[in-house]
């Protein structure tokens, strides 16, 4: 029955691989369920201040002992005027998984929203209410969708952040709308939940950021759950002078009536340049919680290397740790959403994390290519391994990308396999 396996998987990742360098026009990889809708925003007709934009995905593969296939359509309505600006966004989503050593198959479709939002900006002061993603400025402790308000304030390189929300699991990036995992169900879900309604769980932030004038920061974090664009990159551009680069506090709260005790985290973080070495980030966080006290460690390294002015690549080391205050205490933020790996998308109730990726970009006719390891290293030792190839065809219209990976845990009785291939129109 291996052999089987391994004989199907080999032909779905050739068979991928080969469809994806047909052509040179251009490219991406990516983990997670991602969007790049908001890039094929467009008038209605000329001169209209409604723009809509539109995204079909599909994809299909084998799990171990499983097939899997999903599929998704969104459609994006934008009404600007002036500083104002209203967005929504939803769409329908399918999925089929075969069990084949069970003889079970299961598959279901839902409606819902990503986002639903009114939104002012200024030049230095901006509002966003409602259904929103939302991202505190430090480098772990918020990444979610949720129902709230975003207050964000920018003058002379200091940005000040005021965000509160609610969480349900209809809306959240976790829950049961938007992320992918219910195809991946190899062990058992560890994340807690989000809530049923408003109120059940919630959260509030302040952070305050001060960037210094090195160099520009990247954008990307440990997972690339965003699409990145492709652009030339100037050869010997990137300046390589010790310092720090940006720092900041964040003062974090989670609360509702699925908490036993109301959670608070304040942090300190900071983004300091090593010169020809790399660009280091570090955050630390206290986790004020009864009976769970905790100090929570951010450590990554990143290290840009321009080949030419159409070739690039970029090494990461990250290690995510946790210093016990409380014994056996637990590490309780809800809405880190890290993602770290394609099939188990590690977190921080899984700490202590390690992840080593490597990503390489060919600008000219946009492919890109990225390994990753991702390790748990106590527990259940969940160990990751994932390649992806990605890339772009007809004017960014058309993107395909093949993922592979192997995984392993204690809680598996032989190692797993991961072959899909997944395809994406904009419109």
């Amino acid at each position: 029955m291996r052999t089987v396996k391994t004989k199907y998987l080999k032909r779905l990742t050739i068979a991928g691989l080969t469809l994806l360098c047909i052509g040179n026009k251009e490219a991406n990889a990516q983990w997670e369920c991602c969007s790049h809708l908001s890039a094929n925003i467009k008038p209605l007709y000329e001169g209209s201040a409604l723009c809509w934009g539109a995204e079909v995905a599909g994809s299909g593969g084998y799990l171990t002992d499983s097939y899997i296939a999903n599929s998704m359509g969104f459609l994006g309505l934008e009404l600007s005027s002036n500083h104002f600006q209203f967005y929504a966004e939803g769409g329908i989503k399918y999925w089929y998984k075969n069990d084949r050593e069970l003889g079970n198959t299961f598959s279901s479709n839902r409606f819902g929203l990503r986002d639903l939002s009114a939104n002012y900006f200024s030049n230095n002061f901006s509002i966003h209410l409602g259904l929103q993603q939302i991202k505190t400025d430090d480098f772990f402790l918020v990444n979610e969708r949720g129902t709230g308000l975003t207050l964000q304030y920018n003058q002379n390189n200091s940005n000040v952040q005021l965000a509160a929300g609610t969480v349900t699991k209809d809306f959240s990036r976790n829950g049961i709308f938007c992320t992918t995992a219910y195809i991946y169900d190899l062990i058992p879900v560890r994340t807690m939940p989000a809530g049923n309604s408003w109120g059940d769980t919630n959260f509030a932030s302040f952070s305050f950021l001060r960037t210094i004038n090195h160099k520009k920061q990247s954008t990307a974090d440990p997972a690339f759950d965003e699409f990145q664009e492709f652009s030339p990159i100037e050869e010997n551009s990137t300046n390589t002078s010790f310092g720090v680069e940006s720092y900041g506090v964040t003062l974090y709260s989670e609360f509702g009536s699925y908490y036993d005790h109301q959670s608070w985290y304040a942090a300190i973080h900071t983004t300091i340049n090593l010169g020809h070495i790399a660009n280091l980030r570090a955050e630390s966080a206290y986790q004020g919680v009864t009976d769970n006290q905790s100090l929570l460690l951010y450590l990554q390294l990143e290290k840009d290397l321009a080949w030419s002015i159409n070739q690039s690549s970029t090494i990461q080391l990250l290690y995510l740790g946790q210093f016990e205050i409380d014994e056996n205490a637990q590490v309780l933020p809800r809405f880190s959403n890290l993602f770290l790996g394609e099939v188990f998308r590690m977190d921080l109730v899984d700490l202590p994390l390690f992840n080593a990726s490597l990503k390489h970009q060919f600008s000219a006719s946009q492919l890109s290519l990225k390994l990753q390891y991702t390790r748990q290293m106590k527990g259940s030792n969940m160990r990751e391994l994932d390649f992806s190839i990605g890339k772009f065809f007809l004017k960014k219209h058309l993107r395909l990308t093949a993922l592979s990976g192997i995984m392993n845990s204690d809680e598996l009785t032989e190692q797993a396999t991961l072959g899909r291939l997944e395809m994406r129109i904009f419109f």
